[in-house]
């Protein structure tokens, strides 16, 4: 529930509204600017997690993009988040 919480946050309402305010830029200024966002919010983890958290939220920010559906980015963000914690990562 988590996962699709802060996907919910990033992508349904960030990046869809940027994309929307933001409708004639480059189609990946809005999915950077969540991108951003979303990694500024793990940096108190650490820098790594923030970095990691960064790319992975570009690549789910493109999905998003793409498909605008929840469903996969949601369970894409559950299934790396519980790698990052078994490799010690968060």
């Amino acid at each position: 529930m988590h996962s699709f919480i802060q996907e919910f946050i990033a992508r349904g309402v960030i990046q869809g509204s940027l994309q929307r305010f933001m409708s004639d830029s480059h189609y990946m200024v809005p999915i950077l600017l969540a991108s951003l966002i979303c990694a500024i919010s793990h940096l108190h983890l650490s820098l790594i997690a923030a970095l990691l958290t960064f790319i992975g939220s570009v690549i789910t920010g493109f999905f998003y993009y793409r498909h605008k559906n929840l469903i996969g980015i949601t369970i894409m963000h559950y299934n790396v988040g519980v790698v990052a914690i078994a490799f010690g990562y968060i």
